[in-house]
């Protein structure tokens, strides 16, 4: 259901899917919430400012479809699990799996990740600027889903 929810939300507000990514990640593993109704669906559009009639775009076939497709492709590119992140750069292919490997990640990527950042769930990326910003990792899950 909540992965059905993201595909709904990326077709119709894909501005806010970081924010919605955000929420559930919230939700459930902050305060173990698990999302599973129309209901609980419903509560996070209103948080977000969203559209409750949103939640019923779940059911719709056209978004069951699009997210059946993106697991297919996932698969075919090797994907075993969540959160899968397949990079390419240089000519190279890199694939991680799990939290565990964003520091790997970030390395390839030149962006700092330490074992503090890790346990906290954030990653400091350094600006053209120097200047520092930690963020979330479900917003760094977005970021990397740029370079899929």
């Amino acid at each position: 259901m909540p992965m059905r929810f993201v595909t709904a939300v990326q077709n119709n507000y894909p501005e806010m899917l970081s924010k919605v990514i955000e929420e559930l990640w919230h939700s459930l593993f902050v305060n173990k919430i698990w999302v599973d109704s129309h209901e609980k669906l419903e509560n996070i559009c209103r948080r977000l400012e969203l559209p409750t009639d949103l939640v019923k775009d779940i059911d719709n076939e056209s978004v069951k479809q699009k997210l059946k497709d993106n697991t297919d492709e996932a698969i075919r590119k090797g994907a075993f699990g969540v959160p899968y992140v397949v990079l390419y750069k240089q000519g190279q292919t890199h694939h991680f799996f799990g939290v565990e490997s964003f520091p790997q990640l970030c390395y390839i990527l030149n962006v700092h990740m330490s074992a503090e950042d890790a346990a906290k769930k954030t990653v400091h990326f350094t600006t053209d600027k120097g200047m520092c910003q930690e963020t979330p990792i479900p917003s760094i899950l977005q970021f990397f889903s740029h370079f899929l």
